[in-house]
């Protein structure tokens, strides 16, 4: 089998209608745009590589290349994308690039993936305040609680007065650090947890 550029252009050029409906039309497209991005920076590239072994180095150098031009997980996902390209049009590659795979689980842990909140902390308190002033107080500490400590809806929901704990509750014994929490008497990661409440 041959990899130099003309070789992979041509696969890429002539992947058949069956084949790219194989895979969902946006992740075809996407594979499609990442693979010929890689081609034309392997075009640049002297000498070629000429087995599968040389061409995952050289699709290891370009993620190396693409990292320190962008270290963000966004471009990460292209060279994902450009990998997973060269598999498609490659049927033979699938599973032999491990030395990308190993690059690129190298740029997840540098680059952690951080989800944001679902809510911001201002919408929360706006929210809080239209409950608190249409005469629905639960309703807004209800906002305040599940954003403060992290609560999945059912854990809300189930929430009674008695378990919310303060300072002096001798339920907080083994937490001397901390001011405030709650209860919750049957969570996902199990039977009473103790959440402290969240500045």
């Amino acid at each position: 089998m041959r990899y130099d550029v003309a070789a992979l252009r041509g696969r890429l050029s002539h992947v058949g209608l069956l084949r790219s409906n194989a895979l969902a039309e946006k992740t075809w497209t996407s594979y499609r745009k990442e693979t010929a991005m890689f081609l034309d920076w392997l075009g640049t590239c002297d000498p070629q590589p000429s087995c599968a072994e040389s061409l995952d180095l050289f699709v290891v150098r370009y993620c190396e290349i693409r990292y320190d031009d962008d270290p963000r997980r966004g471009c990460r996902q292209s060279c994902v994308n450009s990998m997973c390209g060269l598999e498609f049009i490659c049927a033979e590659l699938s599973g032999s690039l491990r030395h990308t795979r190993q690059a690129l689980r190298g740029w997840s842990r540098l680059v952690p993936a951080r989800s944001p909140p679902p809510l911001s902390a201002d919408l929360v308190m706006s929210l809080s305040g239209y409950f608190y002033g249409t005469q629905r107080p639960m309703h807004a500490l209800a906002m305040q609680l599940a954003f403060a400590c992290y609560l999945r809806a059912g854990e809300l929901l189930s929430l009674t007065p008695g378990d919310v704990c303060f300072a002096d509750d001798p339920r907080l014994v083994g937490y001397r650090s901390l001011h405030a929490g709650i209860l919750i008497r049957t969570a996902k990661t199990g039977i009473f947890q103790f959440v402290a409440l969240q500045d």
